[in-house]
């Protein structure tokens, strides 16, 4: 069931934003024929593109972020283990296509996790390892609405990779890719001639992790270039 949900998180992510780029594309090409048709009609003489606002309102950023917050760990296999919680911290590189009404990220990055827990059995012994630190890879997709000029929501998706992205305390638990979901909100600020930034609060939660169930609360930053501006 969770392999199913992983699934589902990641196409309706970029559905949600694929279809919000597609709408402005096929918005702003009409809102240009429309207008080319008009100046041929009033002169002949006049030469216009009709493939300029193919890209209007379209744009591509180059952004490089940090993201650090709270993690925690709910068990889900009885006395094996126990609930902990600690820290998140990753860098990322993102390549953003934002339109006027939505925002697509396309990223890759890498995470720090250390999350402590203190437990004891009836012997007064932890029956886990009471420290993890799990360090790994993962890859980003974000769809989000705009709403404004700096204010974005939508949905966020992770997939982790490497040597552990389970968040184990066991060594013999089989190592898989691991996805993870959520919800992401940014305020943004994009300059014409200079540079992007964002701040970011982000909420995820693993969707194929069967032990225990992983929450992610951070806030990050970025700062990146633009890479292709929209006509003004």
């Amino acid at each position: 069931m969770k392999c199913l949900n992983a699934l589902f998180t990641c196409v309706f992510t970029l559905v949600f934003a694929g279809a919000g780029l597609a709408q402005d594309y096929d918005g702003e090409t009409n809102a240009s024929t429309t207008e080319t048709a008009a100046v041929d009609d009033s002169n002949d003489s006049d030469e216009v593109d009709v493939t300029a606002g193919a890209t209007k309102g379209t744009g591509i950023s180059l952004l490089f972020g940090i993201e650090a917050g709270g993690a925690w760990s709910v068990a889900d296999n009885g006395d094996k283990e126990s609930d902990k919680k600690g820290s998140h911290y990753s860098g990322k590189a993102v390549l953003s296509l934002f339109s006027d009404k939505s925002v697509l990220d396309i990223g890759a990055g890498w995470f720090d996790n250390r999350i402590y827990g203190d437990a004891v059995d009836s012997e007064g012994e932890n029956p886990d390892q009471s420290r993890i630190k799990t360090q790994a890879g993962y890859l980003e997709f974000a769809g989000r609405y705009r709403m404004g000029e700096h204010f974005e929501l939508g949905p966020v998706a992770q997939m982790g990779f490497g040597i552990d992205s389970t968040f184990s305390p066991f060594p013999d638990e089989p190592d898989t890719p691991n996805v993870f979901a959520g919800v992401q909100f940014i305020y943004a600020y994009r300059n014409q001639d200079t540079l992007d930034s964002r701040i970011s609060l982000s909420y995820l939660t693993d969707v194929t992790i069967k032990a225990r169930q992983m929450h992610f609360l951070t806030l990050g930053f970025a700062i990146g270039l633009p890479l292709v501006r929209p006509d003004v």
